[in-house]
This record gives structure tokens, C-alpha cells and sequence, in this order.
């Protein structure tokens, strides 16, 4: 009897104990805020690392679900939501109120920190809608509500607090400010110092200098880094940057990917859309070099006679085509009606390429050529050459392109060069930082 008595006693108290537990969070929600139309903004909970989780239901379902299970607490309204990440990043969840067919959940947010500085907008992650119905005199009226989460991978993590700026499009779809929230940051604050290299700093590598000039603000969430090399003393103008990454002491990382084509370019710069925070001492900016001039034989692959689809077709052509003993380069085409306005005077057809290099590590894929080995009316062989629109590359490797032509062209003969890229990683100062 005693033991029942102490079970029983035992359990009353831990459903008592996580009742005023839940109770307690549920009073500690964060800030609120009103937009010009009418809506409430709420902050719900902010969460901090690798995995973040958001239940909702009923407090008295969420008091009883360590008793009655998870299954149960389900069937009462009981759900989850988990968001996971590769590093440790921070999301924002947020309940809206006052939803209507006209005034919507906003998808759009920053984070601000303490001096001003904004990071580079952020596409809502998840969220959710639903109605629910409450009583009035006239009756039970509905009421849409909503949940917004934002997962913020680049944002200032030694502030100690942080502004939720949330934003909207107005009919012309330009971006309008709907309503700010301040909120303390749930970050761990010991972080490293480093310390970097003054600019403009230079690396010697396989007989190349590779020198970083600048890195200096454009605007608010926009950067531009200035490049040079040289060799035996000289300017050397057949390199292009391919890609950049620059971190920093807290863990923010934030990468960007260029086309790599194979014209000189007499000026090495690199725009980088996001936010480099004042905070930080110094910041480590890994770059991408590309040599494209002057390919080898062995560095050169052709690929003939691919057909160009019928107009509007889906990237439907895919071919993967061995080059060497394990590398293989992969191809889409997709062709553009000639109804569509050229985006160029003189050619009006064109042709939407994908194309890849798999297999091939630290090696980056340059498009070269591309003529249409089809054309009988062709007099000189440039004017089988299309102009080529650099576009941009995906996070898997993934290039493209438009290829402009005078033209209807039926096939297309490719030349890529196949050359190992340059990794260089400069350690320098952030001369951005703010003396306050």
C-alpha cells in the first residue's frame, strides 16, 4: 500500500512540477509588435545549434503527454516541427495574428545588430496556417493565425541582443519594412579573437603571387573583394575567381560561386552578398583562383553533335559522357522560342545550357567553345559562335549558361577546359570593426 501511495504521490508531483514548468514558459513569450495593416507579431521561442524543435498544443496536452504518450498527444492537437543544420545556426519562430486575404504572413526577414548592421535578407524556413473559431455575440468568429520560422546562418552572435526585422512586397513586389522585435541572443558568448594580416596581403604559391588588395563595404549586406596575382613580377590577367568564402571567430561562414569563363579579366573583383559583422577582428576569406588561358591537350574535352531540343522543351537531354578513366562532364539544353525579345541586338535565338563536371575533385569545368557544326550558311566560322551569357553555379557544381545565336541552331559541338583550381586562404584584418 505504501509503495502505491508513493507512486501515486511521486506521479502527481512531476505532472505538478511540468505543469508550472510549462505554465512558466508559457508566460515567457518574447517581443510583440503590429504591422501598418493591422497583424500581430509574436516571438514564440529562439533556438540556437544544430537541431531545433517547436511543439504546439494545448497546455493541458503538452502537462499530460510524458504520461500518456506522445500518440495520444497527437490525437488532441499535440504536434512537432524539427529543423536541422549542418553548423550551429540560430532560428527565429514567430505567431501571427489578424491574417487576412489581403494582409498575409511575411516570408522576408533580417537580423539587425546593436550599431545598425543588417544581415542579407532570409527566406522564411517554415511556417503554418490554420483558423480557429471564437466565441462573440454574434456568434463563433474566425480568426486565421499563422507560425513563421527564419533560420539565420550568418547573423552577429557576440551581440547580446539582436533585432528581428521582418519585411513585405508592396504590388510592384518592391520590399517594404513590416515590423521589428528585439530579443535577447540565446548564442554562447566565448568565442576566439583572431587576429589577421593588414591588407592589401599576398601569398606565394607554385611560382604565382596571389594577393588580396581590399575587402570593403558596398552597402549594408554587400561586399566587394579586390584581387591581383602576378608572375616573375608582372600582372598576370589569365585568372578568374571562382568562388569565395569568408568566416569568421563566431562561426558565421558565408559562401558565393561564380561562372568561371574563359575571357581575361584586366580587373579581379568579387562581389560577395552578405553581411561581414563589425564585431570581428579579423576574418579568413578562402578564394577560389582559376587559371583560364593557355589549356594543354590533356587539359582540353570535346563533346560533338549534341542535339538542341525543340523549343520550350524541359532539360530533358542529359548525357553523361567519360572523358577519362573516372571523370565524366554531364549536359542539359533547353532552347528558347524566337518569339521570346533577345536579350542581345543581332541574336535573337537562344539556348539554355546546364552542364557539370563529376568525379574530378579540386577541378573546375570552362566552358571554351560552342559552335553549331549543322549551320550551311555559315561564311566565316565566327558567326557560328554564340555570345555566351555568364550565369551562375549551384552549391553542387551545377554551371549555366546562355548561349545567344544569329541563328536556329539544330546541334552544338562543346570545348571545356579541365583544370585544377587554387585554393588560397588569407587571414586578415577586419577593417570595418567599430571602435565603440
Amino acid at each position: 500500500m505504501n509503495r502505491r501511495r508513493c507512486i501515486l504521490i511521486f506521479a502527481v508531483s512531476s505532472v505538478a512540477v511540468l505543469a508550472m514548468i510549462l505554465f512558466l514558459l508559457d508566460r515567457q513569450r518574447g517581443a510583440s509588435g503590429r504591422t501598418a495593416d493591422g497583424r500581430v507579431v509574436t516571438i514564440t521561442k529562439v533556438t540556437y545549434g544544430l537541431e531545433h524543435r517547436f511543439t504546439e498544443s494545448p497546455l493541458w496536452v503538452r502537462m499530460l503527454r510524458p504520461v500518456l504518450g506522445k500518440a495520444w498527444a497527437v490525437r488532441r492537437g499535440y504536434y512537432e516541427v524539427k529543423l536541422t543544420n549542418a553548423t550551429p545556426a540560430l532560428v527565429v519562430w514567430t505567431h501571427w495574428d489578424g491574417i487576412q486575404g489581403t494582409n498575409q504572413i511575411s516570408q522576408e526577414a533580417t537580423l539587425c545588430d546593436s550599431r545598425g548592421t543588417e544581415s542579407e535578407i532570409t527566406v522564411g524556413r517554415w511556417n503554418t496556417r490554420w483558423t480557429r473559431y471564437v466565441p462573440t455575440k454574434g456568434g463563433l468568429s474566425p480568426q486565421n493565425q499563422a507560425y513563421v520560422a527564419w533560420l539565420f546562418r550568418n547573423y552577429p552572435r557576440r551581440s547580446d541582443r539582436l533585432r528581428l526585422r521582418i519585411y513585405d512586397r508592396d504590388k510592384r513586389y518592391v520590399i517594404t519594412h513590416a515590423v521589428e522585435l528585439v530579443f535577447d541572443n540565446p548564442t554562447p558568448q566565448k568565442f576566439p579573437v583572431w587576429r589577421g594580416e593588414p591588407l592589401p596581403t599576398t601569398i606565394t604559391n607554385v611560382g604565382f603571387e596571389f594577393a588580396l588588395r581590399n575587402l570593403q563595404r558596398i552597402s549594408n549586406a554587400l561586399w566587394q573583394a579586390d584581387f591581383a596575382v602576378h608572375a616573375n613580377g608582372q600582372v598576370d590577367y589569365g585568372w578568374q575567381i571562382g568562388r569565395i568564402e569568408v568566416t569568421d571567430a563566431t562561426g558565421n561562414s558565408v559562401t558565393a560561386r561564380s561562372n568561371v569563363m574563359a575571357v581575361p579579366a584586366t580587373n579581379l573583383t568579387f562581389r560577395l552578398n552578405a553581411a561581414l559583422w563589425p564585431e570581428e577582428y579579423a576574418r579568413k576569406v578562402k578564394v577560389e583562383f582559376c587559371r583560364i588561358g593557355d589549356f594543354r591537350t590533356n587539359e582540353l574535352r570535346e563533346l560533338l553533335g549534341l542535339s538542341v531540343p525543340a523549343a520550350w522543351a524541359p532539360y530533358q537531354f542529359r548525357t553523361n559522357i567519360g572523358l577519362r578513366a573516372h571523370e565524366f562532364v554531364e549536359v542539359s539544353l533547353q532552347k528558347t522560342p524566337r518569339n521570346i525579345p533577345p536579350y542581345v541586338r543581332g541574336f535573337p535565338y537562344r539556348v539554355n545550357m546546364q552542364y557539370a563536371l563529376r568525379n574530378a575533385n579540386d577541378h573546375r569545368l570552362i566552358l571554351l567553345r560552342a559552335t553549331d557544326p549543322l549551320e550551311p550558311t555559315v561564311t566565316s566560322p565566327w558567326q557560328s559562335e554564340p555570345k555566351i551569357e555568364p550565369g551562375y553555379v549551384s552549391p553542387d557544381g551545377m554551371h549555366t549558361v546562355g548561349l545567344l545565336f544569329r541563328h536556329d541552331p539544330q546541334a552544338l559541338d562543346l570545348t571545356f577546359g579541365v583544370r585544377k583550381n587554387y585554393w588560397i586562404e588569407f587571414l586578415v584584418e577586419s577593417g570595418s570593426r567599430s571602435t565603440r
